[in-house]
């Protein structure tokens, strides 16, 4: 898959070199004369690796960084600079840039930092997907766990239904069936008397040490 480069520097020779430079090796290049114009692009397209100058005359390098950061988590990001300092290094590195590279630089050296950026960023790519089918998954056990806790229960000559299992040491919301006459029906706590009803329960799903007591009262 060809893989989408970013170049952003308010230098008109610098974007066209490395546009072109990389457009050889089959990237998809994109470029940006300002920290408004990647930002914009940015928030169009989803590149691989972007770049960005450090100085520019409407932002840093860096202030896009922790821009893009918002929203675009898994992009990786090289700072370019003609004037190196260790703080900005640093602070770079703290904002999340992938790599801090110094001009003038070979430019056969930043193709294998751009290529280890590419690497890096599928990779981070590859996991958000997997977290977020994992989280897709993990919503539509739920939905059927919550679908089998609707189970109907025979208790005698009557059936009731348990709408929902609650947690250990708390009551079942059950639905009961309509009365007619003067019979009365009450939801007991917790019992183990009941073994086939257990058993039902059981079966089905983890009932370890709760039950529940139905029991009919007729006057």
């Amino acid at each position: 898959m060809e893989s989408k480069l970013l170049v952003v520097d308010d230098e008109v020779f610098v974007r066209e070199l490395l546009a072109e430079y990389f457009t050889k090796l089959n990237y998809q290049v994109r470029t940006a004369g300002s920290a408004v114009e990647a930002l914009r692009q940015i928030g169009l397209e989803n590149f691989h690796v972007a770049l960005i100058d450090l100085r520019m005359p409407d932002g840093g390098g860096i202030d896009v960084l922790r821009a893009v950061r918002k929203t675009a988590d898994d992009l990786s990001i090289i700072i370019m600079t003609g004037y190196p300092t260790v703080d900005s290094a640093i602070e770079a590195m703290r904002a999340g840039a992938y790599d801090y590279v110094v001009k003038p630089f070979r430019l056969k050296e930043l193709d294998n930092i751009v290529t280890k950026a590419v690497a890096a960023q599928r990779h981070r790519a590859e996991i958000k997907q997997l977290r977020e089918r994992v989280t897709e998954l993990e919503t539509r056990l739920a939905s059927l766990r919550k679908r089998e806790n609707r189970e109907g229960v025979e208790v005698g000559s009557r059936r009731f239904t348990i709408i929902e299992k609650a947690g250990e040491g708390e009551p079942f919301q059950i639905e009961q069936p309509a009365l007619t006459g003067s019979q009365r029906h009450r939801i007991g706590d917790v019992a183990r008397q009941d073994l086939s009803y257990e058993e039902t329960v059981a079966s089905r799903r983890e009932f370890r040490d709760e039950a529940v007591s139905l029991v009919e009262e007729s006057s």
